[in-house]
């Protein structure tokens, strides 16, 4: 089963909310995979992707992670050279701990999102 992720907070999270204006681009345009954070590894479950709260499920903080490195898990970063798009599906959860939590939201979730704007639909 698939879940589809709130692509506002991804955008947030990426920093590309709102469109930038850049005299020379940071990264050359092309078609790049995104992988897990390298501070990612301080503690499992690893991730590319930490969203609090995303889902209220508990009276405390509940943290979901995304591993952008599980083989479920399958990322993509598209620059033009004025535009950025994320797309793809990742695998991940409210992470308890060591683990993911053993409930319907654990998965893969699918997601796609734009600058200027986030947006996102479910991956086919």
């Amino acid at each position: 089963m698939k879940h589809l992720i709130v692509c506002a907070a991804l955008a947030a999270a990426t920093g590309i909310a709102a469109p930038i204006a850049l005299a020379q681009p940071i990264i050359a345009p092309g078609l790049y995979r995104l992988n897990n954070h390298p501070d990612g590894a301080i503690a499992t479950p690893l991730y590319g992707l930490r969203l609090d709260e995303l889902v209220d499920v508990t009276d405390g903080k509940d943290r979901f992670t995304f591993d952008f490195d599980h083989p479920l898990s399958e990322v993509l970063l598209s620059f033009t050279g004025s535009a950025i798009t994320i797309t793809g599906d990742v695998y991940g959860g409210r992470d308890i701990g060591d683990v993911y939590a053993d409930e319907a939201l654990t998965g893969v979730y699918s997601s796609r999102s734009s600058s200027p704007g986030a947006w996102a639909r479910p991956v086919s």
